[in-house]
């Protein structure tokens, strides 16, 4: 594996696209269609899910269980408890359904304590904007698997390591989600560790705590996620970090990672930054592109609550049908009385 690859030279072009804000789909996509489950996936699926609609079910409200006592689901929680959610947990613990009960109570705990469910604001999109100034996260484009792209720009360090940075993290991660089309359950992260002189600028390299509180979000609270990610210009410090984080990866993940590709061969040139060779002018101004991402973002997000309150507000209602336009569900929940 060859990690010292640079990518290859910004070339020229006179078919520029100026763009300033994010895509809310791809340019050109063809929805894949619902996802069926087989007959034993579908017995243990209905196991998990008749658990998280015993309307006597409560959840801690921190993730390590020991303060804070319990308290029942929020209806924003059980938006976030989705067919394809219950099934990305299930496959995450290799078809165990009390495992998979397991790691989701922990993960809506860890949500309640972070600030994502919606009980209270732990932090907010203005609190952490003087986070991505630099522009060192952006949601711009889609990959060829119409997978949203998610640029880390280590590069453009701005800020100090703190909980602002790891909240600025999931909250990117957050909106990325809200951007996938139809159908699609992962992203696709692209990392460049490109140097840029900037305002406030401090070590361009993550530290060692940080990377594994990230890392043990990403692997514990956002399973089946991640598509691929690949990194480009890695010095040699950088590399250095990366060797010391890998043990805290698991096989899967380390299997997603790529070090020896340019990004415009898992991402079509209309839907790629210039910096890479795609066709997309974009230079970053928080003043326009932080918004923007707010907006388009917010009004995904509305129209899904919207349809998830028509149909019921059920746990494990599909993304699938939250994303449609149609008024025949794909996949209608069940009762209670009919998983028991």
């Amino acid at each position: 594996m060859n990690f010292f690859k640079k990518n290859t030279p910004v070339t020229k072009r006179d078919d520029l696209i100026t763009v300033s804000k994010p895509f809310e789909c791809p340019a050109s996509i063809e929805h894949q269609g619902p996802k069926e489950i087989g007959p034993e996936d579908q017995v243990k699926y209905d196991e998990i899910l008749a658990h998280f609609q015993d309307s006597s079910l409560e959840i801690n409200v921190t993730e390590d269980g020991q303060s804070g006592g319990k308290k029942p689901l929020t209806t924003n929680e059980k938006f976030w408890l989705t067919r394809e959610c219950i099934l990305r947990y299930l496959r995450a613990t290799k078809g165990d359904p009390e495992k998979a009960i397991e790691r989701l109570e922990y993960t809506l705990a860890w949500r309640r304590e972070f600030g994502l469910s919606g009980d209270h604001e732990v932090f907010t999109a203005e609190s952490i904007s003087h986070e991505n100034k630099t522009g060192k996260q952006v949601v711009l484009g889609f990959d060829k698997s119409s997978r949203p792209l998610l640029y880390f720009k280590p590069g453009r360090q701005n800020t100090k390591a703190s909980i602002k940075q790891v909240q600025s993290t999931v909250w990117f991660l957050e909106r990325t989600i809200d951007l996938m089309p139809q159908g699609e359950e992962n992203l696709c992260l692209l990392i460049d560790f490109k140097s840029h002189k900037v305002e406030g600028e401090t070590s361009k390299i993550p530290s060692i705590h940080l990377a594994k509180q990230v890392l043990h979000i990403l692997q514990s609270h956002y399973p089946e996620r991640l598509g691929k990610a690949l990194f480009i210009n890695l010095p040699f410090v950088a590399l250095t970090f990366l060797k010391l984080i890998t043990p805290f990866l698991d096989p899967v993940t380390k299997e997603k990672l790529v070090f020896d590709t340019d990004f415009n061969t898992v991402v079509d040139d209309d839907e790629l930054d210039s910096e890479y060779n795609g066709r997309l002018q974009f230079e970053y101004d928080h003043e326009v592109y932080y918004p923007a991402l707010i907006e388009v973002t917010d009004k995904v997000r509305q129209r899904m609550c919207s349809r998830f309150g028509l149909f019921g507000s059920a746990v494990g209602s599909s993304e699938y049908d939250l994303k449609s336009d149609k008024e025949k569900l794909e996949f209608p929940v069940k009762p209670l009385a009919a998983t028991t």
